[in-house]
């Protein structure tokens, strides 16, 4: 999956879980510190440091990331946002796409 299609899945995420507050197409926790706040605040998520790694949990699963170059922020990020694009539905990411002609 690429960072498009990751940032797209954590904000239908966001969507279905009610928390959507903001264009979908312009949501972008990977890259956004403050869009990733809102994405780990309205899915429950936790973050914990071990070993290397980055670790995003929920009570439905966990994911975890390495941390590359020493950026503890960007693994954090990207675990939190593959979290949540983990838990949409293709058939969502479908109908999405149908309904905006992407």
């Amino acid at each position: 999956m690429d960072e498009n299609e990751l940032n797209l899945r954590a904000a239908i995420f966001m969507y279905l879980d009610g928390h959507a507050s903001q264009d979908i197409a312009a949501f972008n926790p990977l890259h956004n510190a403050d869009d990733c706040l809102r994405l780990l605040i309205a899915g429950s998520f936790s973050l914990r440091h071990v070993e290397g790694e980055i670790i995003a949990e929920s009570i439905a699963g966990e994911q975890s990331e390495l941390i590359s170059d020493g950026n503890l922020l960007a693994a954090a990020r990207s675990a939190a946002t593959k979290l949540a694009a983990g838990m949409v539905p293709d058939e969502d990411i479908v109908r999405y796409k149908a309904m905006n002609g992407a």
